[in-house]
């Protein structure tokens, strides 16, 4: 598509064998989108260079990795997409729904199954790069081997909204998020089943604003923030004293969060813990509960910070 888009609705098609179900890609203005009732079911047969056929059921790339949104107003509900995500291409993002440079969506209703290909971006949805104001409720997606939703490199300004959705995955997190900065992300009221790892994998991003609550069928729901750095030298700790290593800046980090530290200069009697002292500070402390004073170099700290919902 080479035209600015407006008012575009797509419906009640049924698309069989398809490397792709429906294709947006586009670098032109595109407003106020519909699609809806669809049945989009892909292949594994061997189409195109050698690649398996079936890639994404809907794509929907609005610009590029260096732009900001271009498509505006979008609904997709109703769909049952199957088959997709099966691309073998390294570092190729696809699956059920691959959405990029979306601003104001409406993801409700639809059902995915099977996008379990190879390659690390595989996800029910896939959502990549300039995306906003997002709202994906009331889907049914299944997956074997990734995540049925996957949040990848979105920045400032991001709101996301997960609520509402069955999420089946054996393998993976119900939601995977990476390489992240965003302003509000809501994790609520998901039925989680079968997944043998977490409810919701972070990472280490960063996540303002952020709202989870424990999924219906599953478990509990944490947020993990981690850290490597690098602490302070100690002089002659006497038994009895403790010294502050670092105050190390976690972004994310909040009065009450669980710490977890481990220290590489920590030897026998040598107690190291740490805490919260404000927001996005971690302060690491050593205690000398041992028999004699105690030195180091200065050496690599490991900061965990769990956020618990």
């Amino acid at each position: 598509m080479s035209h600015d888009i407006k008012d575009l609705i797509i419906s009640n098609n049924h698309i069989y064998n398809a490397r792709n179900g429906i294709d947006l890609s586009t670098d032109s203005r595109v407003e106020n989108v519909v699609i809806s009732g669809n049945i989009m079911v892909g292949t594994d047969t061997d189409l195109w260079e050698g690649q398996a056929a079936a890639n994404d059921g809907l794509i929907l790339i609005v610009g590029n990795e260096n732009t900001e949104p271009l498509l505006f107003n979008l609904t997709i509900t109703g769909n049952i997409i199957r088959n997709f995500g099966k691309w073998t291409i390294s570092s190729q993002a696809c699956g059920g729904i691959l959405l990029s440079g979306v601003d104001g969506a409406s993801i409700t209703g639809n059902t995915i199954e099977q996008p379990d290909g190879s390659q690390t971006y595989v996800a029910g949805i896939f959502i990549n790069y300039y995306c906003h104001r997002l709202a994906i409720s009331g889907n049914y997606i299944k997956t074997a081997n990734k995540p049925p939703i996957h949040v990848h490199n979105l920045g400032d300004g991001t709101e996301i909204s997960i609520i509402g959705n069955t999420l089946f995955s054996v393998t993976y997190a119900a939601v995977e998020v990476s390489s992240c900065t965003i302003d509000g992300f809501i994790v609520e009221g998901n039925a989680h089943k079968r997944t043998l790892s977490g409810y919701i994998e972070t990472g280490t991003n960063v996540i303002d604003g952020l709202s989870l609550s424990a999924p219906y069928g599953g478990r509990g729901t944490s947020k993990h923030i981690s850290i490597r750095t690098q602490g302070s030298s100690v002089t002659d700790l006497a038994v009895g004293a403790s010294t502050t290593l670092i105050n190390a800046t976690v972004p994310g980090a909040r009065i009450g969060d669980t710490i977890a530290v481990g220290y590489a200069g920590q030897t026998v009697g040598i107690h190291t813990f740490g805490y919260v002292t404000g927001s996005d500070t971690v302060r690491v402390e050593i205690y000398n509960a041992s028999a004699s004073v105690f030195s180091a170099a200065a050496s690599t700290v490991c900061i965990d910070v769990f956020k618990h919902f």
